[in-house]
């Protein structure tokens, strides 16, 4: 058994108290129980490069620098995470035209990707 400390003392009791207020947290509030339990299942998700996403990846307007290295920085971590032959990830470009834009939006929504990267 550990020698009685003060820092012994203060490590035991914060676990408690934590665990009591982590505890009472959840029981109380149904939308925090079912997000605890949302996330204990998410344990057991696949991988994120097994999951073979659709992602619609929408430029404003690539020939601007700043779109430029977003989309850069994009595809240096598809190839970082390995993700790149997994994901479907094309790049649209919106030519600055929030109508084309928009367009862009509402064809990724019908075409029902996992995600849309503006």
């Amino acid at each position: 058994m550990d020698k009685f400390s003060r820092r012994n003392f203060l490590k035991t009791s914060g676990a408690a108290a934590l665990a009591a207020t982590f505890g009472n947290w959840v029981a109380g509030n149904p939308a925090q129980a079912a997000s605890m339990d949302g996330f204990f299942r998410n344990l057991d998700a696949r991988p994120a490069a097994q999951m073979n996403l659709k992602v619609g990846f929408i430029m404003t307007q690539m020939a601007a620098q700043s779109d430029q290295g977003v989309v850069q920085g994009w595809n240096d971590w598809l190839a970082r995470k390995n993700y790149k032959d997994q994901w479907q990830a094309p790049l649209q470009d919106g030519e600055g035209s929030p109508a084309k834009v928009a367009a862009m939006i509402e064809d990724a929504v019908a075409k029902k990707v996992d995600a849309i990267v503006l």
